[in-house]
């Protein structure tokens, strides 16, 4: 066994490790959050909220550029280097033409969705 194995073992242990920190986080960040949510019901007789949201401006802006991003890292990692960045880039263009040109989501379908909708039958 060479010290190649060794390395690529231990990155990947470590890699396992930083994301079960990450998923014990978030879980204790949700159990938090339900916890005052709770106490608050119980203290004020009402529901609170449990987490503030996040601004809508940086929601709107992730939304925006959240996919085209993360298909440009993806090239990049799955090719590798200029040539897979360059591929990233591309298929981030692509992606960002078609979502630009496609027709939002309330506007599409409208009285033919409706009209596929099966009616429930009532008892009576």
């Amino acid at each position: 066994m060479s010290g190649v194995f060794f390395h690529r073992l231990w990155m990947t242990v470590a890699a396992l490790a930083a994301l079960a920190c990450v998923v014990a986080a978030w879980a204790e960040e949700r159990r938090e959050c339900a916890a005052r949510t709770r106490q608050g019901a119980l203290l004020a007789g009402e529901r609170t909220g449990g987490r503030p949201r996040p601004l809508p401006e940086l929601a709107a802006l992730a939304r925006r550029w959240g996919q085209p991003t993360a298909v440009c890292a993806a090239g990049w990692f799955l090719v590798g280097g200029v040539p897979g960045a360059c591929a990233g880039a591309a298929a981030a263009l692509g992606l960002w033409r078609w979502r630009r040109t496609r027709p939002a989501r309330d506007q599409v379908g409208g009285q033919a969705v409706l009209g596929r909708q099966r009616a429930i039958p009532t008892p009576w």
